[in-house]
């Protein structure tokens, strides 16, 4: 598998001075330049299922794994660039990046612009599951 395109994106959104890139085919969200994306709408966990289109990622496993065991509803379908904006909550999950709230896309606030409260659960049981 070739990642170039997504080692070049990446280092054009750290020229930027942005983290990250969110990669799309014709406004389906599918993954980033170098984590998984999901996102939070009405109290139901989003993320691209794992397919061809996306590396599927330990993280994003684990991430489904502890939302499931926390009974958060998890929807594995792809969702649209315009859904990413109008999210509650937004986070990238990752080796490196493990759960990261996305608080702004393209200069928009995502949901109140601060981590929401999925992202904190989810953040804080994979830290006690995983860090301790």
């Amino acid at each position: 598998m070739n990642l170039l395109p997504n080692v070049l994106a990446k280092q054009t959104a750290l020229d930027h001075g942005v983290q990250e890139v969110v990669l799309h085919r014709e406004g389906t969200v599918t993954e980033c330049s170098a984590s998984n994306l999901m996102i939070v709408k009405d109290q139901v966990l989003y993320t691209h299922p794992a397919n061809h289109l996306i590396l599927h990622g330990i993280t994003r496993a684990v991430v489904l794994r502890i939302a499931h065991a926390l009974q958060i509803p998890v929807k594995e379908e792809a969702f649209t660039t315009e859904q990413l904006l109008y999210a509650d909550e937004a986070f990238i999950t990752g080796t490196t990046v493990e759960i990261t709230p996305i608080l702004q896309v393209d200069g928009l606030s995502i949901g109140t612009g601060a981590p929401g409260p999925t992202t904190q659960k989810l953040q804080t049981e994979f830290e006690r599951t995983f860090l301790n």
